[in-house]
């Protein structure tokens, strides 16, 4: 295999490449699926500090909307 360090002198020489031959194309169902798996595997990844501070949002804001409701 050819080694692309040693054949392409800019960054911007192998984004022209590589959109050339149609390497950067891509099929908005593949991206879909990616954003979907990302997203999956940040629900499993989330530390013990995020969760916290998230339930501490959402209940703010659950008071908030009690506190509007009751207005």
């Amino acid at each position: 295999m050819i080694s692309i360090k040693e054949n392409v002198n800019s960054v911007e020489e192998f984004n022209y490449l590589y959109d050339a031959v149609g390497w950067g194309s891509y099929d908005k169902k593949v991206s879909e699926k990616a954003k979907d798996e990302y997203k999956k595997y940040q629900v499993k990844t989330i530390s013990p500090e995020e969760k916290e501070y998230l339930e501490t949002l959402k209940a703010i804001s659950n008071k908030i909307d009690d506190k509007a409701k009751s207005e």
